[in-house]
């Protein structure tokens, strides 16, 4: 995917975190605190906030029994995420793939082609739409 600027990564979803907070409360069912339920809402924009930079970028889901699924992205050897903090972690993740295997909602399960592949595979198997991005934030 090759080599990627961590601090780009860090604006970027400071950015999307920002975005995510002012707008949880228009997606009924969404944790404003820590964002739960916002995971696949905030890759989206993360995915897409970083092509329009042209920096390359994946859209992951995992599953785990204790954690259920989570939407993370992935660009380079980073993992980036504005919602752990449902997990108790930082507020916008940023860090090496390697150094975060050990937690559960980082193992990879799916890969989705972009943004709009992840959003029609919400819609056609049944997530809460809640948890899908509204068409006014795309």
């Amino acid at each position: 995917m090759g080599r990627v600027n961590k601090e780009k990564l860090i604006e970027i979803g400071n950015k999307v975190r920002r975005w995510a907070k002012r707008n949880a409360k228009k997606y009924e069912g969404i944790y404003p605190d820590d964002l739960c339920g916002m995971c696949g809402i905030a890759s989206y924009r993360i995915f897409d906030e970083l092509k329009k930079v042209k920096i390359p970028c994946e859209i992951w889901e995992s599953s785990s029994r204790k954690f259920g699924n989570h939407v993370f992205v992935i660009s380079g050897d980073f993992i980036v995420d504005v919602t752990a903090t449902q997990f108790g972690m930082n507020s916008v993740v940023v860090e090496k793939i390697d150094n975060m295997k050990r937690y559960p909602f980082y193992k990879k399960k799916r890969k989705y082609k972009d943004n709009v592949h992840l959003r029609n595979v919400q819609q056609k198997t049944g997530w809460p739409e809640f948890q899908i991005i509204k068409k006014e934030h795309i």
